[in-house]
């Protein structure tokens, strides 16, 4: 018995196992490879993003990061941070410690995109590292702003604070 695969149109034969039984789900086979699948959810439009990170799997094996060489503890990067797309330019295999770093760096760790704030003091912008409580963007300001309020605190309002 022979079925054509519902996306690339390529003909599929019954498969048998090692055993010499015929494959018991080709009742409700309707793709050729796992990969035609997951370009069938695309090409729908149903794809949620569980869904694209299993094709992710599929398609993206791990053998080693692309930035340390490291075999151990891999995981998948979307670049665009869309799991449904899954094209080769914007996959990228990383181990956690590759994977961690590249989010601490932008900010997304954790939580999702931290937002840069103001200094309270020189108002540059800044990426809070820790905690959303930041108000300074170093340490050479946070000790301004600890002169400055203590200034408050002590009712010392004639003295400059920008001094």
């Amino acid at each position: 018995m022979k079925k054509i695969c519902e996306f690339c149109q390529v003909e599929m034969v019954r498969p048998r196992w090692s055993n010499g039984n015929l494959d018991s789900a080709w009742k409700t086979r309707r793709f050729c490879s796992s990969r035609c699948y997951g370009d069938w959810i695309l090409a729908q439009k149903k794809g949620k993003p569980a869904s694209g990170r299993k094709i992710a799997q599929k398609r993206f094996p791990l053998k080693q990061c692309e930035r340390c060489k490291s075999t151990v503890r891999l995981q998948r990067h979307h670049k665009d941070r869309n799991s449904l797309n899954n094209k080769a330019d914007n996959v990228e295999v990383l181990c956690q410690t590759c994977h961690k770093n590249l989010h601490m760096a932008e900010g997304s760790w954790s939580r999702g995109l931290k937002k840069t704030k103001l200094c309270a003091i020189c108002e540059r912008e800044f990426l809070p590292h820790h905690s959303k409580n930041h108000k300074t963007c170093s340490r050479s300001c946070l000790s301004e702003l600890g002169r400055r309020n203590a200034l408050k605190r002590w009712r010392i309002g004639s003295i400059d604070l920008e001094a």
